[in-house]
């Protein structure tokens, strides 16, 4: 009788360790590497259908043939090894099919016993016995192909129904499926049989055919088919009589280093997923330990980091604040507590590409999980193309490190939306694609490297982001999902075997509440407000305002993340209120504190004067100032924000002098300038150190990048609201960053005096006392300090007055009436509170990149 005509090739999760790269290569015959082997598991396997990995496996499939028909192999067929009277059922079966071992297999006696030890039991064979996992293949007519993977007692791991059937056994090849499972490798091709365990001294378990049965109904019959035994795991420990010398196969074991950014180092109170990971490898009993160079989460740094400081020059260092955090659990009898990674905030894959081979060699790493990319492509570090060829360095210098290291390679995750940055979304598309198609490249015997699609079971998109409780990095759930990923791969392809890590139906959640003990005191830098740690904070925002004023004048998060804050833009005997409250997952905020007011009482220097903004070439803009004079200036700060780019950030940029100059901007695109003095005081607050913090910054012009001395605006005209209120208009031209509108009281023999500025084509000015036709009123386009030459206008009388009419008393101003110098004023103002907004995040988060950042549309590095 023939065999089974099922092609079943139930394919080892180390089966990268022995596919070759062409028919030429002999790597799996010269070298089997130790395999790792994971608990028990109970069930058939997962079907193959992956074409990158199926044209590799039918490349191997090939090749095996041909080492067994170019006699490569050790061939057990019709020898005397099989004369044992309990053999006398499967001798046809062995003999007719053909078994070989593929290579020069150490402890091929001990590996033979094992498996004459498995033949002679059950006289039916393990296909039979339903305690056993099977493969079973069946057709009907030619068609309606049938292929089930079972587990014991017919419990389905994978089944698959489809309609391209195998017409003639007898003279068409049967079709040959792979399958991904814990059980050694059958090859089932023409009738011949081929087994290979890389190596089988090691191997999981045994597949054969149903044997004589198989045909039962005969080639021509309405439905044939077969069945294949897998004996599971568990059943090849337990089940068989071991020879004196045989050894307990080990479970997964070595040393595992996660290379990764801030989505990997978790930040105080987190989980991570590197612990729900080690959760899952402790509840399968692997002997493992996480390695790298720090412990622990991103902690809540030390009050100290809120100390005001100077932006710093390229050269600079700025001191560190990093502070070791605490998981969500606590507990001395957790080892995973004190546990190494390569992980921190803001890492990129091209720092990493530096460091993974000293890691590597030193904490002698066994596996490598990098979770690595985001902050390159989201900081402009990297495109896609650049990004995977660092990548490729990566894996090439941790393989120098550890030429058989295991190597998972995590793709790029997705993060909401953010204003400008529509390139993001697309960028994360390609490199991940790019990742999943170049991977196989690097292909190595002796270290097996897989794709981990870590963006496909991670919940998070432009749109949405269930997964993270800030758009980006993991909550609870996404801690699982992200672990879930890479333990699919260890699971599937590096014999971590066990049960599968499920992500739960619910999750531990960081309930928040309002901070207590805020305070606010008067220091040389500024207001300084502290409060009390909150447990699960995410961060804490804090809201500032004069006290008296309705709307609160600065509102944004607290940077760095710590329970201090300081206002340095204030001026003294200024008194200010403050609140401050909790952040939570994603929207999840407290109560706002109870307010605190103090009075300002500064040692800050006052801003330069006479700030003098001109563009300078295509791109650029050059800034000049007068000294700040009585005081120990060290350094000015120059803040540069692009009024039109949404979603963009302010650029604060150190200078010593008083000129500067930069290149590189948007051309087309108005920027706005302050200019802050750095003055030095002995003593910070906080750090105990010199200092030289900024006090409140002076405003220059805001400039039109890449355009000259605009031209004089055209169809000006004046429209009387009443004799004391007038609205300006002109057309609006091109070029410009705005209008100069000025004035003079023609009778007082006074020059014009600057009244505002406006980026409109109109002008609105009231309280013009004795009347508007006292008045000479001129506008001027300027880009910059650049002017164009004005064009003035004396309004006619008006509203039955004459000309020599002076208007006294009160004036009803007309409803809805609001003063464009007033409005200019005070749009001034709550432009600097997002200015300081944006500076206190800037100045907390870039440290030395603050000296060359120019405006993203990012938020402080990941």
């Amino acid at each position: 009788m023939r065999l089974s005509s099922l092609v079943a090739v139930l394919l080892p999760p180390a089966w990268a360790r022995a596919y070759p790269t062409d028919s030429s290569s002999d790597g799996a015959l010269q070298a089997f590497p130790d395999i790792n082997y994971g608990a028990p598991i109970i069930g058939g396997g997962e079907q193959i259908t992956d074409p990158a990995e199926l044209e590799i496996l039918h490349a191997r499939h090939a090749d095996v043939l041909r080492r067994l028909k170019a006699g490569e192999g050790y061939s057990l067929e019709n020898t005397t090894l099989f004369d044992s009277p309990g053999l006398d059922k499967r001798v046809p079966i062995l003999g007719m099919a053909g078994v070989t071992i593929l290579g020069a297999i150490p402890g091929l006696s001990t590996a033979m016993q094992r498996l004459y030890g498995f033949l002679l039991g059950d006289p039916l064979g393990p296909w039979a016995s339903k305690n056993n996992c099977r493969v079973e293949f069946h057709t009907k007519g030619g068609g309606n192909e049938e292929t089930s993977v079972l587990g014991r007692n017919n419990n389905p791991r994978q089944e698959f129904l489809n309609n391209t059937g195998w017409n003639n056994p007898t003279s068409t090849g049967p079709p040959i499926l792979f399958f991904r499972t814990d059980s050694i490798v059958i090859y089932r091709q023409e009738y011949e049989l081929v087994l290979n365990t890389w190596p089988l001294a090691n191997a999981d378990a045994i597949e054969e055919s149903e044997g004589d049965s198989i045909s039962s109904e005969g080639a021509g019959g309405n439905r044939w088919g077969g069945s294949c035994g897998v004996l599971c795991i568990d059943q090849v420990v337990t089940d068989i009589e071991r020879p004196e010398d045989w050894t307990e196969r080990p479970r997964p074991k070595g040393k595992i280093l996660i290379a990764g950014d801030s989505i990997s180092h978790g930040m105080q109170d987190d989980w991570t997923w590197r612990y729900r990971l080690d959760r899952w490898l402790q509840s399968n009993y692997f002997k493992y330990e996480f390695v790298g160079p720090w412990v622990g989460t991103y902690g809540i740094p030390d009050i100290e980091a809120a100390q005001p400081r100077a932006p710093l020059f390229p050269e600079e260092t700025p001191p560190s604040t990093f502070r070791r955090g605490d998981y969500a659990f606590t507990g001395d009898d957790i080892p995973f507590i004190d546990s190494g990674h390569g992980a921190f905030w803001g890492r990129q894959a091209k720092e990493s590409v530096r460091e993974v081979y000293h890691w590597i060699r030193t904490y002698e790493a066994d596996y490598l999980l990098v979770l690595l990319g985001f902050n390159d492509l989201g900081w402009f570090v990297s495109g896609p193309e650049g990004l995977i060829m660092d990548m490729g360095t990566l894996v090439k210098n941790a393989r120098e490190a550890n030429p058989k290291i295991n190597i998972l390679v995590g793709n790029v995750v997705h993060r909401t939306h953010i204003n400008g940055r529509d390139d993001l979304p697309v960028k994360t598309d390609r490199y991940n694609q790019i990742l999943r198609e170049h991977l196989p490249t690097w292909f190595d015997w002796n270290s097996p490297i897989r794709y981990v699609d870590v963006a496909g079971l991670y919940n998070c998109h432009p749109n949405s982001c269930p997964d993270g409780y800030d758009g980006l990095h993991p909550n609870a759930f996404g801690e699982w999902a992200i672990a879930k990923a890479f333990a699919d791969v260890l699971q599937h392809d590096f014999h971590f075997h066990g049960e599968p890590l499920n992500i739960p139906s619910r999750v531990d959640t960081r309930p928040v509440s309002a901070p207590l003990g805020v305070k606010i005191v008067p220091r040389p830098e500024g207001l300084l407000t502290t409060w009390d740690t909150v447990k699960n904070a995410r961060g804490y925002e804090i809201r500032t305002r004069l006290e008296g004023a309705q709307e609160w004048w600065s509102s944004g998060e607290v940077y760095p993340k710590t329970t201090a804050s300081f206002n340095t833009w204030v001026l003294n005997g200024q008194t200010w209120e403050v609140q401050v409250r909790t952040k939570g997952d994603n929207d999840d905020r407290s109560e706002w504190s109870l307010s605190r007011t103090a009075t300002v009482a500064a040692l800050t220097a006052p801003p330069p004067a006479n700030i003098i903004v001109n563009p300078e070439g295509g791109d650029g803009v050059v800034v000049t100032w007068d000294s700040v004079t009585g005081y120990d200036v060290d350094r000015y700060s120059i803040y540069l924000w692009d009024r039109d780019t949404e979603g963009s950030w302010t650029g604060v940029y150190p200078c010593r002098g008083t000129r500067w100059s930069i290149g590189g901007l948007v051309p087309g695109h108005r920027y706005s300038v302050w200019v802050a003095t750095h003055a030095t005081i002995p003593h910070g607050t906080l750090s105990n150190v010199p200092e030289a913090p900024g006090g409140l910054p002076g405003t220059g012009r805001d400039v039109y990048i890449g355009g000259g001395r605009p031209p004089q605006p055209s169809s000006f005209t004046s429209e009387s609201i009443d004799a004391t209120t007038i609205r300006l208009n002109w057309n609006h031209a091109g070029g410009i960053s705005g209008y100069a509108i000025y004035s003079r009281n023609i009778h007082d023999g006074q020059g014009l005096k600057l009244d505002g500025t406006t980026t409109d084509a109109s002008y609105l000015l009231g309280i013009q006392f004795p009347g508007i036709w006292n008045f000479e009123y001129c506008v001027a386009a300027f880009n910059g300090n650049l002017e164009s030459t004005r064009v003035c206008t004396i309004p006619a009388v008006c509203c039955g007055h004459s000309k020599r009419d002076l208007v006294t008393g009160n004036v009803t101003v007309p409803a809805g009436f609001v003063d464009t110098a007033h409005v200019t004023a005070q749009m001034q103002h709550a432009v600097l509170g997002q200015v300081h907004d944006m500076y206190m995040k800037l100045s907390a988060g870039l440290g030395t990149m603050m000296g060359n950042f120019s405006t993203l549309g990012v938020p402080p590095p990941y």
